[in-house]
């Protein structure tokens, strides 16, 4: 998902991977949001740069499977929809591997990725990737809503966590107005945050 439509369009994007064909523009945005992600833990669970790529594919080939069949429910976060779907995928493709051993031989054999440990590891991660991008496109247009000196407190103070006082001299500002400033833009971004993922 590009920042230019972002977390907002999730569930359009969910409904143009639901149909059969896929359109080519929206599997395109979730392999550019999500591969990358799922690559960096498949190494980061020590597969070899090669089984990353694979399981990376696999992966991402059951979660377009997944998407065809689930029902979204619009009732619901997309972050707990992207759990569902992951657990889903990650079950098709263990069955995969059972299927697989059973065909060779190697039944007996046990692989760290088969635990749920692993699979839980890599819904967080997604879940974390999806986080940053919505907080990004929350923060991309809360500021433009609010003037740039009151974006420069919540930069300076939120972002790069310089203490208050020291924000307060470098803005020629009065220490509680840093504060005010700064809870709301964190209130502004909570709201937005919730418009973004479809809440009241």
């Amino acid at each position: 998902m590009n920042s230019a439509s972002g977390p907002l369009t999730s569930v359009t994007l969910l409904g143009r991977l639901r149909h059969l064909p896929a359109d080519p523009g929206a599997w395109q945005e979730f392999i550019d949001c999500y591969g990358p992600k799922i690559y960096h833990w498949c190494l980061r669970s020590g597969l070899q740069e090669a089984d990353a790529e694979d399981l990376t594919q696999t992966i991402l080939l059951k979660l377009l499977r997944v998407m065809h069949t689930f029902e979204y429910d619009p009732t619901l976060r997309f972050r707990n929809w992207l759990r569902t779907v992951v657990q889903n995928a990650w079950n098709d493709l263990l069955r995969t591997l059972e299927r697989t051993r059973a065909l060779t031989g190697t039944m007996g054999k046990t692989d760290p990725l088969d635990t749920l440990e692993a699979r839980d590891d890599l819904v967080t991660q997604l879940e974390a990737a999806y986080d940053r991008e919505l907080l990004e496109l929350a923060a991309s247009r809360v500021r433009l809503r609010i003037a740039p000196q009151t974006w420069d407190v919540y930069r300076l103070s939120a972002i790069e966590q310089l203490p208050v006082n020291d924000v307060a001299a470098r803005l020629n500002m009065k220490v509680a107005a840093v504060y005010k400033a700064r809870n709301n833009v964190q209130k502004y971004l909570r709201d937005e945050v919730k418009y973004l993922e479809g809440e009241e």
